[in-house]
């Protein structure tokens, strides 16, 4: 067989039609947005590409301002044992109120879990305190002509997540394409279904996902918010009541950018919001955005913030007792949690042999999720009415 031959580079009329791929970043980041909303709104975020198959980052956070009485202290005493370990969180010359009995301090020494301190300065004097009284840093007071303070710095941490590699096929035969449907063209159709099968796909895993890789295969898979938030888990056990649902805001909104974050509700938990809609702490709009993303409320004002509410229409498909997934919600700090593509979504058709009657396709996306500062985030469970 005559080769063929022409001058100049390779292009992309090169490869035959079965061998292109076709990048669909942006148009996954398009589709089904209603349904998968926490994906659609990290694709239209800065994101940070994953550099191989385990994606690592730096964890690091501001030094805590609170720490708290382990044991009763009397009005003369000017040692106080604090939290384990939280001592370090003091410098000498720090200024520390304790909250219940009002008096302030100046701190003098620290230790491993003590630290020493001149008591009853300013205007409330020294008195006894219970265990459990907590110490809040208001300030540092140095003195005039005073040498530079004790240096005190949080220690980053290493943190990773592997990549996952989603794949969802479709196909049909040639006679099939080739028969009129009502409703349009059938491989247009099933196109469509199976992206939005591999759209909810990743939506869920960056929900859910475990963090976990084997060498047979080798296989890895992809963590989700459940895999790494562990400090602030919020368990209902049962009704949900507004004092609750308060709570958890006040306590959840304290850290981070209360500004960029957003709730992720199960149908349950969306029914109570509805319920205090008459409040106005609470509102619908159904004009109202988010990177484009609809939200059905909006949690405002009280709180110093407009807390954006998404209501998981499928995660109503989850049982509703107090132990399933059905009364979770996911209130998520968008500023630290990245979607970190490897590979970016790729339709591939025409994948079939080429002497098999049919036509064959597939949605692929290699992807991994950078869950930063997991103590800006929260999760609520157990909520079943």
């Amino acid at each position: 067989m005559a080769v063929s031959t022409a001058s100049g580079v390779v292009d992309t009329s090169g490869p035959t039609s079965n061998q292109l791929k076709i990048d669909m970043r942006d148009a996954i980041a398009m589709l089904d947005p209603e349904e998968s909303q926490f994906s659609t709104i990290l694709m239209k975020l800065p994101e940070d590409r994953a550099k191989s198959f385990k994606t690592e980052w730096l964890d690091d956070q501001l030094l805590p301002r609170l720490s708290a009485l382990s044991a009763c202290v009397g009005s003369v005493s000017t040692v106080l044992l604090v939290t384990a370990s939280e001592a370090y969180y003091f410098r000498p010359g720090d200024l520390v109120r304790n909250s219940i009995s009002r008096e302030a301090m100046l701190v003098t020494a620290v230790s491993i879990d003590t630290i020493s301190a001149t008591r009853g300065i300013g205007t409330v004097a020294a008195v006894s305190s219970v265990s459990g009284a907590e110490l809040v840093i208001v300030g540092h007071a140095a003195s005039q002509g005073g040498r530079s303070p004790l240096r005190v710095i949080t220690k980053t941490a290493t943190n990773y997540n592997y990549t996952q590699i989603q794949r969802h096929t479709f196909g049909f035969t040639e006679t099939a394409e080739a028969t009129e449907f009502y409703g349009g063209s059938l491989v247009a159709r099933e196109r469509r279904k199976k992206g939005v099968e591999h759209k909810r796909a990743l939506e869920h895993t960056a929900f859910f996902g475990p963090r976990y890789y084997t060498a047979t295969g080798p296989r890895h898979t992809c963590g989700g918010l459940l895999e790494y938030v562990t400090t602030n888990i919020r368990d209902a056990s049962g009704t949900f009541d507004k004092g609750e649902l308060q709570d958890n805001l006040r306590t959840d909104l304290q850290k981070g950018n209360k500004n960029r974050k957003a709730l992720f509700a199960s149908p349950i938990v969306g029914q109570v919001l509805g319920e205090f809609l008459q409040d106005n702490w609470v509102r619908s709009d159904p004009k109202l955005r988010y990177f484009g993303v609809k939200v059905d409320f909006v949690i405002s004002a009280a709180f110093g913030a407009e807390l954006p509410v998404f209501v998981k229409r499928e995660f109503g498909d989850f049982s509703t007792d107090s132990t399933q997934f059905g009364g979770y919600a996911f209130l998520t700090d968008l500023e630290n949690v990245q979607w970190a593509p490897f590979r970016n979504t790729q339709l591939k058709m025409n994948t079939q042999d080429n002497d098999e009657d049919s036509i064959n396709g597939e949605w692929k996306t290699e992807h991994s999720l950078k869950v930063e500062r997991e103590e800006t985030h929260s999760i609520w469970r157990g909520v079943t009415g």
